[in-house]
C-alpha cells in the first residue's frame, strides 16, 4: 500500500518537478501524510526563499496533483 501511494505521489507531481525540487517535495508529502500543516507550508516557504516563486509554483502544482490523484 505505501509503495503504490508513493508511486502514484510521483506520478502525479513528477511533470511539475525539477531535480532539485524532489526533497522540498518529499517533506511537503511526509508532513501531509503525518497531518503537519505547519511543516509543510514551512518547506514551501524555505524552497521559495532559496529558488524564488518558480519553485514555489511547481512545488504547488505538485502537491496539488498528489493529492487529487491520490486520495488513497
Amino acid at each position: 500500500m505505501r509503495e503504490r501511494r508513493c508511486r502514484c505521489f510521483l506520478a502525479a507531481a513528477g511533470p511539475h518537478l525539477l531535480a532539485e525540487d524532489y526533497d522540498d517535495f518529499a517533506e511537503m508529502m511526509e508532513a501531509y501524510v503525518s497531518g503537519d500543516t505547519d511543516r509543510q507550508e514551512s518547506a514551501l516557504r524555505r524552497a521559495s526563499e532559496k529558488r524564488g516563486a518558480p519553485a514555489s509554483s511547481r512545488l504547488t502544482a505538485a502537491f496539488k496533483g498528489a493529492v487529487r490523484d491520490c486520495q488513497q
